[in-house]
């Protein structure tokens, strides 16, 4: 097991802060927030340099099931940036909010929760 935490929003793409402060104060992983691919080249550098992993990319400001179905699209794309991103780094998991529709009863919401959520595990499972 790792000791790690949320440390995305501390440092705002400062990577070298943010990897130098998990060093310093012991963690062995860390979960990383709303990357893209600017960010892939600095975060390698700081995983080699400090051997601090990266648990999970997150994607919190999204969601997918929300009634503005526009907006869930452009969301959709994201989560798709950041399962390709997390290949390309070698983290295992992406973690986000997945929201729901107050509009639609709970049985609906899950309908909704298959149909957007199906090919995004399917994009993982490949990646």
């Amino acid at each position: 097991m790792r000791l790690g935490c949320r440390i995305f929003q501390l440092f705002k793409r400062d990577w070298e802060q943010a990897f130098s402060f998990a060093d310093n104060h012991g963690l062995q992983s860390i979960q990383i927030d709303d990357i893209d691919e600017t960010d892939v080249n600095g975060i390698k550098e700081q995983m080699n340099r400090t051997g601090i992993k990266i648990s999970s990319i997150g994607a919190m400001s999204v969601k997918l099931l929300g009634p503005n179905m526009e907006q869930s699209s452009i969301d959709q794309g994201k989560i798709k940036q950041k399962i390709l991103l997390a290949n390309r780094l070698g983290v295992p998991l992406v973690s986000q909010f997945a929201g729901n529709n107050p509009n639609l009863s709970f049985k609906d919401n899950i309908e909704m929760f298959k149909k957007v959520f199906t090919p995004l595990v399917a994009l993982a499972e490949d990646n």
